[in-house]
């Protein structure tokens, strides 16, 4: 299943026929598959994808964004969106750390909260994000918060239920992911 940012189905062309938001298939065991976008959009399209199946699976997904005439590339680990707090270590001073989150459980908004830390642990900020059902955002920490330019610290994100956060890092020539450490009790 492919959802837009407000949780509606978005509808992508792949490698796997007509343009859809819904794929389905059978994976045979130790079997793998690869799922591409055509990647003629005229504008970026931004959402995420849920995938559903009776049995373990493992895998990863790969997206990317140009940079000059070149495409920069990143993978992350499917997440089983289990868990409802994440924390991410972000560094201002050398780079941009981009979130996103997805509300990958619920067919009610989820509310998620924000807490901001230094590295001596001192709090710098809070901040509610609410997400609709199946809804999904991202944003740069220093264009949502632009009083961490130049800081370093951690974030943690508490959801109201279940959800999926990423983070991504950037600097002039380099894009990579940034999977969020998960815990309880923070």
């Amino acid at each position: 299943f492919f959802y837009d940012d407000n949780g509606n189905p978005l509808v992508l062309s792949t490698t796997q026929g007509a343009p859809a938001a819904i794929l389905s298939g059978n994976l045979t065991p130790m079997g793998s598959v690869t799922i591409q976008t055509s990647g003629n959009s005229p504008s970026t399209l931004q959402g995420w994808a849920l995938l559903v199946t009776e049995n373990t699976i493992a895998g990863s997904a790969v997206f990317g964004i140009p940079v000059g005439n070149l495409y920069a590339k990143a993978s992350c680990p499917l997440d089983t969106g289990s868990n409802t707090q994440f924390g991410l270590p972000f560094d201002g001073t050398t780079a941009v750390t981009g979130v996103a989150i997805a509300n990958s459980w619920l067919t009610a908004p989820l509310a998620v909260g924000v807490t901001v830390y230094d590295l001596s642990g001192k709090q710098l900020l809070t901040d509610t994000i609410t997400l609709p059902s199946n809804g999904h955002t991202a944003f740069l920490l220093t264009t949502r918060y632009p009083q961490l330019a130049s800081q370093q610290g951690f974030v943690v994100f508490s959801g109201s239920y279940y959800m999926n956060v990423l983070g991504l890092r950037a600097t002039g020539t380099t894009f990579t992911s940034v999977t969020p450490i998960v815990a309880s009790g923070w």
